[in-house]
């Protein structure tokens, strides 16, 4: 049975459905852009699915939370025990992103802040091809991160958590997430346009908020009405799918981003694969 979604067709086995309300749907859409938003230039012009098709791998029901976990026991933890990361990865694998309320613990998000506001930030190239965006940011690898030992710690307690949570979905093993990358959007900045997050990162990209506030939008196409218009707050996680997941080729989802709301600026965590970086073991774990 073929379906048409965002101009893209796709094959679609039998998907068992979680019992869980969260999560959301979100059309598959496959143009790309560059920078944190790279073109992937074998993306057919003019047709925002790329014209290539994708296909569903059968999906089953996540496991319930904190079931035969293997995260290693802290003081306390990053994530909060019980997060239903499992359906959000479901939600995220068969419908391209999903948003999870408070998945940050308080206490270490508050130090988390800490941390990395005082990173070495750098703005970014205010145009690339159609996107624009008013940001700063740097990206920690493994072999920096000991300088940031709270955002390596969350970087491997999510990967162990997904790992887990996510067993049930294709591609998820391949989720060894290799690079954190911090990013601060000042009050009243224009933030960043409808884009695609680079081919490279795969299968999956998780966006903590550490700090402030801000409408998180996903798209179609990138000319497109909003799908799904979030309002996003202190410890909220988004995901997002990347290449491979759930046995989708390429399903990366338009999405943008406002500027910080209110007086405060927005801090922002992404936790990703950067599947064409050098191969770093972690020792530290």
């Amino acid at each position: 049975m073929a379906d048409q979604i965002g101009g893209a067709r796709h094959r679609t086995r039998r998907v068992v459905e979680p019992r869980s309300p969260h999560g959301v749907i979100v059309p598959n859409g496959h143009q790309g852009c560059s920078n944190e938003c790279t073109s992937d230039r074998r993306v057919a012009q003019g047709d925002p699915s790329g014209g290539a098709p994708t296909r569903h791998a059968r999906v089953r029901r996540p496991r319930s939370p904190g079931r035969n976990s293997h995260v290693t026991a802290a003081i306390d933890p990053c994530l909060r025990r019980d997060l239903e990361l499992g359906v959000g990865l479901w939600t995220t694998a068969r419908h391209g992103a999903a948003r999870l309320r408070d998945a940050l613990d308080t206490a270490f998000r508050g130090r988390l802040l800490e941390e990395v506001a005082s990173g070495p930030f750098t703005p970014a190239t205010r145009e690339v091809g159609e996107v624009r965006q008013e940001v700063e940011g740097f990206v920690l690898d493994p072999v920096r991160a000991g300088a940031y030992p709270l955002a390596d710690r969350l970087r491997r307690e999510l990967t162990e958590r997904v790992q887990d949570a996510g067993a049930h979905l294709d591609g998820i093993t391949s989720f060894d997430a290799n690079q954190v990358h911090v990013q601060r959007y000042a009050p009243g900045s224009g933030g960043i346009t409808p884009h695609l997050d680079g081919s490279r990162f795969r299968p999956l990209v998780a966006v903590f908020t550490v700090a402030g506030r801000a409408r998180f939008t996903v798209h179609r196409e990138r000319h497109g009405e909003p799908v799904h218009d979030w309002g996003i707050a202190p410890g909220d996680l988004v995901l997002l799918r990347g290449p491979g997941l759930g046995g989708v080729d390429d399903g990366r989802p338009f999405h943008a981003v406002s500027g910080a709301l209110g007086d405060e600026p927005r801090y922002m965590v992404s936790i990703r694969r950067d599947a064409g970086a050098p191969i770093h073991r972690d020792r530290s774990a």
